[in-house]
Order: structure tokens, then C-alpha cells, then sequence
């Protein structure tokens, strides 16, 4: 009986090589397993954010038509009409045109438009932050950039445009 043995013997270099390839991709893996972890992290803390936006603008919208109807050089002229996740607008009586407040989920951005005599284009967006944190921004005009901004400056935003259907802004 006649028995071949072909055997491959690997040296203490290639052993060596191959343990640190083995490792090296480990570390890659892991590595991109926390990045893939935190930018799933950033998603989910964005969206958050904007989901919180609906109602508190809603809340907000409510709040300043509730005042103005409570003033008697204003009276009870505006009214709040929701289409939640979507819309929130406040028309004024006697007018065709109203402001909408339209929430686009993909995008993160809330669109708030007036028509009107006096016309209103404001787009606020919710983007993913550096850290783990999202960052509200504004933008004025179409041709300028986003800018950061506070959640406290969300009640002003709200009150201005309302300002604006009541042609006073």
C-alpha cells in the first residue's frame, strides 16, 4: 500500500500574519458594529425630536388663537384645524387663505406657509448632531442655510406666523 502525504506546513511567520489579519478584522467589525449602533442611536433620538414637534406646535397654535379670541380688539377669528401626523392650520374667518403648519416625517422638516397679503415661508428641520444629540434647525429663506436653533424659539416661530395671517407682522 502505497500512502502520498502532501502536507502544507505553515510557518511561525504566516501563523503570526494570519492571527493579525483574523484580529484586524474583529476590531473593523467592531468598530463598525458601534458606528452602525450610534448612528442608529442619532436616527431614532431625530426622530424623537420631530415627532415631539406635532404637538407641541399644535399645543402652541391652540394657545395664541385661544388669546387672540380672549382679546376684544381681536376677537374670536381664528380657528385651529389638525390633520395629525400632518397639518396643522389656522385660518382666519373671512379669509381663503390660511398658514399651514405641514410635518414631513421623511425629511424631518415642518413646512410653515402663509399665502396671504403678507407672505410666510419658514422650514424648520430636525438634523442628526454630531453626538447623540439632534439639533433643531431654521431656515428663513430659500436661499439661506439652516441654522441651529433652540426649542425655546418655537413659541415665537408659532406666534409670528399667526402674526402674519392677522397681517401684523
Amino acid at each position: 500500500m502505497f500512502h502520498l502525504n502532501i502536507g502544507v506546513s505553515i510557518g511561525f511567520g504566516a501563523r503570526k500574519s494570519f492571527e493579525m489579519a483574523a484580529n484586524k478584522f474583529t476590531e473593523n467589525e467592531k468598530v463598525k458594529r458601534n458606528a452602525d449602533e450610534l448612528q442608529l442611536m442619532r436616527e431614532k433620538a431625530a426622530n424623537e425630536l420631530f415627532f415631539r414637534l406635532y404637538p407641541q406646535i399644535e399645543r402652541l397654535a391652540s394657545l395664541r388663537v385661544e388669546k387672540y379670541a380672549h382679546d376684544p380688539r381681536v376677537g374670536n377669528i381664528l380657528s385651529v384645524a389638525t390633520k395629525p401626523p400632518t397639518e396643522v392650520q389656522v385660518s382666519r374667518k373671512e379669509q381663503v387663505e390660511a398658514l399651514l403648519f405641514s410635518f414631513d416625517s421623511l425629511n424631518r422638516e415642518v413646512r410653515i406657509v402663509f399665502e396671504g397679503s403678507v407672505h410666510y415661508h419658514r422650514i424648520l428641520r430636525v438634523e442628526i448632531g454630531t453626538g447623540t444629540k439632534p439639533i433643531l434647525t431654521d431656515q428663513r429663506l430659500p436661499d439661506e442655510p439652516f441654522m441651529p436653533i433652540s426649542w425655546n424659539n418655537l413659541p415665537a416661530m408659532v406666534n409670528d406666523s399667526i402674526d402674519a395671517l392677522l397681517g401684523i407682522l
